[in-house]
């Protein structure tokens, strides 16, 4: 994914990639984009060769061959629904909605990694579910106040919050939007209390005989409403 269509921004987002491989110890042998005039030009053909990089572009009318490119069209559906499964953030919270949706893609099994997840191969990390994407992106609830009161104003000790970010949280922390804040404060907080907003789901009469005790063969029986 690149900002400009010339050979100077082509081969930067290279030398990124590589720089994120040798971080992780792995090493970037052949690159596969789209038969463009930009990628198979002679600039950038030579320059990735001095970086030890080949280009194998996909084929013609072939995009199917770049897994990356495929990728990239199911993360930005990903992005999509998270920025419409919730009504507290507007467009301008669309960077961290792709962070989270990124986070989400890499750290469970996929085609290419059935067994395992592309966050343990690419990085010999796993996640751990009792910390990690425990709420999801959007989810409004209350933090402790880390603000310290001035003297005479009386202030509530907790303050609301939306969690802007559900992936790896290496302390089991929040990432989180404070409104009552400046613009688009956002800070880690560890203890945080989700909340329900909107309206509630009614019990009805018919629902409510289903949870009756009734007298069945001499003993009483009922039902609860978690056991549905």
């Amino acid at each position: 994914m690149i900002k400009a269509h010339n050979a100077t921004v082509v081969l930067d987002a290279f030398r990124q990639v590589q720089l994120k491989c040798l971080q992780h110890g792995h090493e970037v042998e052949f690159m596969r984009p789209d038969a463009g005039s930009v990628e198979m030009s002679l600039q950038v053909k030579e320059k990735a060769q001095e970086m030890g990089i080949t280009i194998l572009p996909a084929a013609v009318e072939h995009q199917e061959q770049d897994l990356v490119e495929r990728y990239i069209q199911t993360v930005d559906n990903s992005i999509a629904a998270i920025m419409l499964d919730h009504d507290l953030l507007d467009s301008s919270w669309h960077d961290f909605a792709a962070y989270d949706a990124v986070d989400g893609h890499n750290a469970f099994p996929c085609s290419v990694t059935p067994e395992s997840s592309p966050l343990y191969v690419f990085e010999g990390r796993n996640i751990d579910l009792t910390k990690d994407f425990l709420y999801k992106f959007g989810q409004p609830g209350m933090v402790p106040r880390t603000k310290v009161a001035k003297q005479g104003i009386c202030q509530p000790r907790n303050e609301f919050a939306i969690v802007v970010s559900s992936g790896y949280r290496p302390n089991g922390s929040q990432l989180v939007y404070l409104p009552e804040r400046k613009r688009h404060f956002v800070g880690a907080r560890k203890d945080f209390f989700p909340i329900l907003l909107g309206p509630k789901p009614t019990m009805t009469q018919t629902k409510g005989e289903k949870h009756l005790a009734v007298f069945v063969d001499g003993a009483w029986q009922l039902q609860r409403r978690r056991d549905n």
